[in-house]
């Protein structure tokens, strides 16, 4: 019998990515670059971006999930994400009320009703 795992009530199981997808620079010869660099609204200057938000997958979402479902990729305040380890792998699970944005196909559809 192969084991199965699942989050429960409004939980989320999600997997980080190591580089925010949705955050690509394009240089004049076309390279793609993601720099985790932001320019700041207060000194114009460049500087590293906050750590509290990261964009994750979702994996599996818990059955009293409104609004994210397994497949969706999410803005998520890693403040209150809690690690868990399963079958060699390190996985995150968070509350689908830190979820800053979702970002899936057909999304303003899904959310109709």
């Amino acid at each position: 019998m192969k084991k199965e795992i699942m989050p429960l009530y409004t939980y989320l199981m999600v997997d980080f990515y190591n580089e925010n997808p949705y955050e690509v620079k394009q240089t004049e010869t076309g390279l793609k670059l993601t720099t985790g660099m932001h320019e700041s609204q207060d000194s114009g200057e460049i500087e590293k971006k906050d750590t509290w938000y990261k964009v994750a997958k979702v994996l599996e979402a818990g059955p009293e999930c409104k609004y994210v479902k397994a497949g969706d990729d999410v803005y998520l305040d890693v403040r209150s994400c809690r690690p868990f380890p399963w079958m060699g792998g390190i996985y995150w699970n968070a509350a689908e009320q830190n979820v800053i944005a979702v970002m899936a196909d057909d999304l303003s559809e899904r959310l109709k009703n």
